[in-house]
């Protein structure tokens, strides 16, 4: 069994039940059926706060979903912080565990085999770039995208996302991509946790790997939730429909 996981939060002041990312939500629980990647003995979690769990209730055809309610976030970045805390939230076992953000969306079915108590990071762009940096220089071979990681969890995955969510509380700085440059930095000062993930299993933005990827992170504008709705729909539509 593998646990595929995302997660979903409406701002203060919002309508939880206009949230674009609840479309987003509904294609990629339809992509990761449709691909044949969500097994039938596999968990598809959905990590959201009390209010988006309430407008969840009556989105249709999420019959793959578990939701797990966390607290509100009071702001993006808080929200993004949410991806971190499912291993000190509930008993993973021995499963190899998947997050992917809400924009990205499976095209094909892959089988995870990870080593225990290990994490994999996607190398998604050189280490210079302040959307992995944040400015700072970053020991990596590469810089990792935030929204594309596994696991199979054990005390040093649950000590690592302790004090990356320690480490995201305690930082004052904004950056564009949020919560990802303070991920690098985490995955560099802990080099013997993690492994990399094959470069060709993910297409950013359609633009690489558009034949041997397993995801297509379609990314940009952190929390613009009807740009990436877009973006989403016109892929799905053109990857999992006939004319």
């Amino acid at each position: 069994m593998a646990i595929f996981y995302t997660i979903l939060f409406t701002l203060p002041g919002r309508d939880p039940a206009a949230n674009p990312y609840l479309c987003c939500l509904m294609l990629q629980h339809r992509a990761l059926i449709l691909t044949g990647i969500l097994k039938h003995t596999d968990k598809y979690y959905c990590i959201c706060d009390a209010a988006s769990a309430a407008a969840l209730k009556h989105v249709p055809g999420l019959n793959r979903l578990s939701i797990l309610v966390a607290p509100a976030p009071a702001n993006l970045k808080e929200g993004m912080m949410m991806k971190y805390i499912l291993p000190l939230a509930m008993d993973l076992g021995d499963e190899s565990v998947v997050y992917i953000d809400l924009d990205v969306i499976p095209v094909k079915p892959v089988l995870f085999n990870l080593d225990v108590d290990t994490l994999y990071a996607y190398p998604e762009g050189v280490v210079s770039d302040p959307n992995y940096s944040g400015g700072r220089p970053l020991d990596l071979p590469a810089g990792c995208s935030g929204g594309i990681f596994a696991y199979r969890s054990g005390p040093r995955i649950k000590a690592f996302f302790k004090t990356l969510l320690t480490s995201l509380g305690a930082e004052k700085e904004e950056f564009y991509t949020l919560d990802q440059p303070t991920f690098n930095h985490a995955l560099a000062a802990h080099r013997d946790l993690f492994k990399y993930l094959p470069c060709e299993m993910v297409s950013f933005n359609g633009n690489s790997n558009r034949e041997d990827a397993v995801f297509w992170n379609m990314c940009g504008d952190p929390g613009d939730g009807p740009f990436h709705f877009r973006k989403l729909l016109a892929v799905f539509l053109g990857l999992f429909t006939r004319v």
